[in-house]
């Protein structure tokens, strides 16, 4: 399980897990979470259940910082990847909102089971 913040507009690539499921659980603010072309919004309290094998991204589209609970099932492989490519913070402020190193994600993601299917579908 993860406690994920993310800064509004803050976004995951269009992906596919192989190995794991997920279930999220929005603690404040607000995700958009696209699944098969579908749109999805959910707020505090909500929840999300997205079986391995469907395509699906997350957008932050709260107008702050919003935060939820991820629990991957199983979590090994989905949490090494989140370890490899994580970066320590420096202090207990969200950076801003970057394009992450592409081409690091993808090559952690194949190792661990996950498909980079592109960028999130608007």
């Amino acid at each position: 399980m993860l406690h994920h913040t993310g800064a509004p507009g803050n976004a995951t690539p269009y992906h596919l897990h192989h190995v794991e499921d997920e279930a999220f659980y929005v603690l404040q603010g607000e995700f958009t979470f696209i699944c098969q072309g579908e749109k999805t919004i959910v707020g505090p309290g909500g929840y999300m259940f997205l079986p391995r094998g469907i395509p699906h991204g997350i957008r932050c589209t709260g107008s702050g910082p919003s935060t939820m609970l991820i629990l991957a099932m199983p979590g090994t492989g989905f949490v090494g990847m989140m370890l490899e490519m994580a970066e320590p913070a420096k202090e207990r402020v969200l950076p801003p909102v970057t394009a992450p190193d592409l081409q690091k994600l993808t090559a952690l993601c194949a190792k661990y089971g996950i498909d980079i299917l592109g960028p999130l579908p608007e």
